[in-house]
């Protein structure tokens, strides 16, 4: 069961790799003109998890923990808000038209967040707990 979550956060964790613009913005815009505003720092925290989520997901599947699924699936979300699938290259499913670019978004996404989620549960039923 985890062999699957280890695909499912490697295959996240290359997405957040190649989204390199969204984890590194915390550090270019640093100390500019409203660095230290609350939404802004909000931003800059989803953004350094965009990185460390697919990480830590990654960690608990080698070590075995259940509670990794939780991390893998809580990617997609933060994914969706910046405008990423969860899916490497699954943004040449679609053409220039935004309003398909969200539902294509929000598609894959649910279904990574629910696949991780399925992932969770069987993990559970199985009697790890961790």
């Amino acid at each position: 069961m985890y062999e699957k979550g280890k695909i499912l956060g490697a295959i996240e964790l290359l997405v957040a790799v190649l989204a390199y613009g969204v984890w590194t913005a915390p550090i270019r815009y640093c100390c500019g003109d409203g660095y230290w505003y609350p939404w802004f720092l909000a931003t800059n925290v989803m953004a350094i998890l965009f990185l460390v989520l697919p990480l830590l997901g990654l960690w608990a599947m080698y070590r075995k923990m259940a509670w990794g699924y939780l991390a893998i699936a809580a990617f997609p979300i933060l994914a969706f808000l910046f405008g990423v699938t969860s899916i490497p290259f699954a943004n040449y499913l679609y053409g220039p038209d935004s309003n398909a670019n969200t539902v294509v978004i929000g598609i894959v996404n649910l279904m990574v967040c629910l696949s991780a989620l399925w992932l969770f549960k069987k993990a559970r039923e199985n009697g790890s707990n961790k």
